[in-house]
């Protein structure tokens, strides 16, 4: 397949990869001393450790889903 190149945070752009992870891709940072606590946490809880940048992201992209204004 011969698609034009697409920038890293695209992911996998394909039809399928865009209906699976809206075509975005993550990176993980593993801070060895925090995985046992972070997997824990999500276990019991299903909290996944993000940092505070990442999570107000997720908090706008809620707001426009539903139509309201992000701030």
């Amino acid at each position: 397949m011969n698609r034009a190149r697409q920038p890293g945070w695209l992911g996998d752009f394909a039809p399928k990869g865009l209906k699976q992870a809206v075509g975005l891709m993550v990176n993980y940072l593993y801070v060895l001393d925090n995985i046992e606590r972070n997997h824990e946490n999500y276990i019991a809880n299903a909290s996944v450790a993000r940092s505070s940048e990442v999570r107000d992201l997720a908090r706008k992209a809620r707001k426009l889903a539903k139509g309201e204004t992000a701030k």
